[in-house]
Order: C-alpha cells, then structure tokens, then sequence
C-alpha cells in the first residue's frame, strides 16, 4: 500500500509522548490538520498507558521526559508481543553521535531530527504507516519491503550486512552533521560580526561631526544624520523624500551655497561617493558648514590684498590685479601706469608727528581716488609710493594723467586749511598691447620717471617759471 491510499480510522490513531505542552500541541497541530486522531502524554509511562489502552498505528515520542523516556518507552513496547512490530518514531536533537544507536538499540522504526517541519512529521509517519503495511503479511524468505522516497524496495540483504550498511551511513550523516554544525557555528560567529559593525556603522553615520545624506539615484534623501539635521535646519524625518537640489558628481570636493529657513545663506563643502544602501545603488553624500571659515578666508585675503591705512590695494595686492589685467590687454588697446611720491613726505612726520602723517597719507589716497575710474588699479605700494594703472587708455593720458593729479593736489593745498600741503612726484609709462614687456619692467620705467619729474620739480621750485594751464582728464 502506499501513502495516500485509505486507511480505517484505527491506521490514523497516533499517540504522542511529550514533556513541553508546547511541542506537544505543535505535535498535535501538525498531525490533526493532516488527518490523524492524536492522543498526548506528558511522558514515557503515560504514553504506555494510552498504548496498552487501545493500540495505535504510530508512536511519535521525545527521547527524553520524566518518569520514562523515549528509549524506555520504546524497549517497554517491544517486549510486549502483541506490540512489538508496533512503529516508533523517535525525536531527536542529534547532540551526540550515540543518540541514533541507543534508539535502534532500543528498539526504534525511525528518526525526526528537531526542529523538524510540518512536512517532514507527517512524511515520516506516512512512511512508518506504510511500511507497516508492506511488511505486515510479507514472509522474511520474500525480503524486506521499504518504501522511500517515493519508491518501493525489496531489501534482501542479511542483519549483519544491514547493520554495517547502517552504521556506515550514520557515522558519514553524523561527520556531515558535525560539518554543517560547524559551518553554522561560523556562519552565526560571522552573522554577530556582521551585526556588530553593522551596528558600528550606524552609530558612525549618525554620530559623524559631517552631514551625512543617502540620496537615490532619483536624487531623493533616504537618510540623513544628526549633523545634516544641523546644516539643514530641519528634522531628519523631514528631509527624507526630499528632492537634493545640489550637483551629485562623483570626484573632489566643492563648496557650494545653501539657502535656509528665514533666507540664511551657508556654505557647505560637499563630497559624493557612490555607495549601496539596502541592495540599491545610491550616492552617500557628505557635508562640512565652512560658512565661517570662508568667510574668514575672505577676509583674510582682503587684508592680504588691502592697505589697512588707506584702504587702497597694497603692493602684493597691486602686483597680482595687475599682473592679471596685463593678460588682457588686446593688441591696439594700451594701459597706462602711473607711479607717484609724495614731496617732502619726512618732513611732515618730522614735524607734525605720525599721526598726522597717517592722515596725510590717507588723504592722498581720497585724492587719488579722483583721478582714476573704478576699473583702474590704485595701490599704495609702499611708505609715500603709490601706482595707479589706467586700464584701456589712451597713450595720451602719459602727459595728461600727471598733469591732473599734480593740479588736483594744488587745488586742495588752496582750499584746504592744514598744518601741511600736499605735492606728489609723478612717472607715467604706457603699456602696450602689441609691445609687451613684464610688469616688474613697466615699474621701473615708471619709477625712474616718477623720479626724472620729482628732479624738475625741484628745479622749477628753485627758479619758479610762469604757470602752463594743462589739460584735465
């Protein structure tokens, strides 16, 4: 007969021995469900009782309970000769290579390694049930009827050669078992570790002093830290679903302008990586506030670039704005450069104190800011030395631009009531598009010319000579 075939309702009767209420009703689950009677006992002397009271098709049994075990159980039914070809399934945990040999010594039909499923429980007793059935009216010279993984066998071999056969097997099953036992072991050691740093990894991500941000590849956050919270000025929770507005180019990294609640303005440098997050590729994205430290970097190179007295760019400054506009200047086009001295500078420190010469100093550079455009280049390049480059000028304005500043400082030493006056030394050169030279060369022209007009200029206060209106820019 073989499974699946009708049985009367006595073949669907099992009786099991169990200690846990909850394997038994487990037990009694899986079998009900499946249609078999099941009758339950709390251990090996009770599981007797309800045997000895009525004979069922099979014994299902723990190996061990109180009072009586399994393999108890098991010996006690096959001493009975009305019970002895009675079908006995055993559970077993397998924590010791004896556990299968005790069972057969015992007495046992089968095993059901725990845990077991639903299908293999009753697979199980299907098969001691129809087994039972082959063997019942078979005849020992016929063989051994078996049915197993859905076929039917004839098994003549004798008992010493099934014994050997059989311990055979188990003792390859039992080194297999230790294997997968230890794989397992490992697999649960390494499963730990991945749980530990995985764990690490979070704290790292949420923790981080950087603003870290998992956006998808449509550009949606999926997670953001502690610190983006901060940068952003909103809740975690609210930025995720979120559109990222900013570039998500993988490389160096940028600064980059947010604009916050209330129209706050930060500046944040922003790094992108490509990462997974889950099993989806994403872009991990991370983000330092440098607001005020560009700011600071701004400032400093303000001061870097700027006379603190007089406001104008100093020499370093002058050099590099220079330098960079020379670059520019087409052919046909000229700049012109004006280098210029205070007269007599010393005399006013000497004379009126440093004070007054820092105002003095100042002063000539609100006048200088008269005679040159805001796209001209106007320095003080150094102590009463200052230098003005005219951009996209006429080479005219080499007599003009002099002229003007000097009658510029006449006027004020007229109209202005001071303890000192005001006369400059002016050099001008131009700079050609077409005839280049380097900046440090134009300066020296420039300064030697500066120096030629201060000589005239001392020669015509010594022998004064009629007064030549001259041009204005």
């Amino acid at each position: 007969m073989t499974p699946g075939a009708s049985r009367d309702d006595a073949a669907l009767d099992v009786v099991i021995a169990e200690d846990s209420r909850t394997q038994a009703e487990r037990l009694r689950y899986f079998l009900s469900r499946n249609g078999f009677s099941v009758r339950g006992a709390g251990n090996g002397a009770e599981a007797l009782a309800l045997v000895a009271e009525k004979r069922p098709a099979v014994v299902v049994s723990d190996i061990v309970m109180p009072e009586m075990d399994g393999y108890d159980l098991c010996r006690s039914i096959r001493r009975d000769p009305a019970l002895a070809d009675l079908p006995v399934i055993l559970l077993t945990a397998l924590t010791g290579a004896t556990d299968v040999i005790d069972g057969l010594a015992s007495g046992a039909t089968d095993f059901l390694v725990k845990p077991y499923t639903e299908e293999a429980l009753v697979a199980r007793v299907n098969r001691a049930l129809t087994n039972f059935e082959l063997r019942r009216d078979a005849s020992p010279a016929d063989g051994v009827e078996a049915w197993f993984a859905g076929r039917r066998y004839t098994l003549h071999s004798d008992r010493t050669q099934s014994v050997d056969f059989l311990l055979s097997s188990f003792e390859d099953a039992m080194a297999r078992n230790d294997e997968l036992n230890a794989a397992n072991a490992q697999l649960k050691d390494a499963l730990r570790r991945i749980s530990t740093l995985e764990r690490r990894f979070q704290n790292l991500m949420d923790f981080s002093p950087a603003g870290l941000l998992v956006v998808g590849p449509d550009a949606v956050i999926w997670y953001a830290n502690q610190a983006a919270e901060a940068l952003f000025r909103r809740d975690a929770e609210d930025l995720k679903g979120t559109s990222f507005d900013l570039p998500l180019e993988v490389g160096p990294a940028s600064e980059v302008t947010l604009t916050l609640p209330g129209n706050e303005v930060a500046i944040a440098e922003l790094r992108v990586v490509e990462t997974t997050w889950g099993d989806s590729p994403a872009s991990l994205v991370s983000m330092w506030d440098v607001t005020e430290n560009v700011r600071l970097r701004e400032e400093l190179q303000e001061l870097s670039l700027t006379d603190e007295l007089t406001g104008l760019t100093n020499r370093r400054g002058f050099m590099v704005l220079a330098e960079q506009q020379s670059k520019l200047v087409k052919r046909g086009h000229a700049m012109v450069l004006l280098y210029m001295d205070l007269n007599d500078f010393k005399v006013v420190n000497d004379t009126c104190g440093h004070a007054i010469g820092d105002a003095a100093l100042a002063e000539t550079a609100q006048l200088l800011r008269r005679c040159v455009r805001d796209s001209d280049i106007l320095a003080r390049m150094g102590g009463d030395e200052f230098a003005a480059l005219l951009v996209d000028a006429e080479v005219a304005f080499v007599q003009r631009a002099p002229r003007r500043v000097q009658e510029l400082f006449a006027e004020r030493n007229v109209a202005v009531s001071s303890p000192y006056d005001l006369s400059i030394s002016v050099g001008a050169v131009p700079y050609l598009g077409d005839e280049p030279c380097s900046l440090e060369e134009l300066l020296r022209r420039a300064d030697e010319a500066m120096y030629e007009n201060k000589q005239r200029m001392k020669a015509a206060a010594d022998s004064p000579l009629p007064e030549v209106p001259g041009e204005r820019r």
